[in-house]
């Protein structure tokens, strides 16, 4: 892990930590996505599959965090498979002020990237950021685009992903 995010992880966690324990009770849920990965992963990374958890914290009038975990299988490319693991905590905001209907998300990433190309393999980690937005039908069921960017050992790994989440 770079020396930045060493410092900025623990800084986003205990601001997360803060917002959480003014909100309500959380609420736990799965998502799935399409992943389509973007700028230098495209080069290595065919679209793939993501799947993970999330809890999610209301603040009122809209206000949100929206935490997860995710894992994303990448199709194989050029004979490289590529996956990442991670996680993120997202600010969100509901237009309509009461958690329905549609929302954006920004956000901060850790992701830990995996590549296997026959015997060699190479893992590479950092921060990055996100962006996106959504729509939740109502309580539970949702649909969501979020754009995720990383820069790591000079590339950038981008993805793009169409998901659904439901939240229990």
């Amino acid at each position: 892990m770079s020396h930045a995010t060493r410092l900025i992880v623990p800084l986003l966690l205990a601001t997360a930590t803060g917002f959480v324990l003014s909100a309500a009770e959380p609420r736990f849920g799965l998502q799935g996505a399409l992943a389509l990965p973007q700028a230098d992963l495209s080069t290595s990374a065919n679209p793939g599959l993501q799947f993970g958890g999330h809890a999610q914290w209301a603040f009122g009038q809209g206000h949100g965090l929206l935490a997860r975990v995710d894992l994303t299988l990448y199709g194989q490319r050029n004979g490289t498979n590529a996956s990442s693991l991670g996680g993120g905590a997202d600010y969100t905001y509901h237009f309509d002020r009461n958690d329905r209907g549609f929302y954006f998300l920004a956000g901060a990433t850790v992701l830990d990237y995996h590549y296997k190309f026959g015997n060699f393999t190479q893992t590479s980690n950092g921060l990055g950021v996100e962006v996106g937005g959504g729509y939740d039908v109502d309580r539970n069921l949702g649909f969501q685009l979020r754009y995720t960017t990383h820069s790591i050992d000079n590339a950038t790994l981008g993805s793009l992903n169409l998901g659904v989440s439901y939240t229990f």
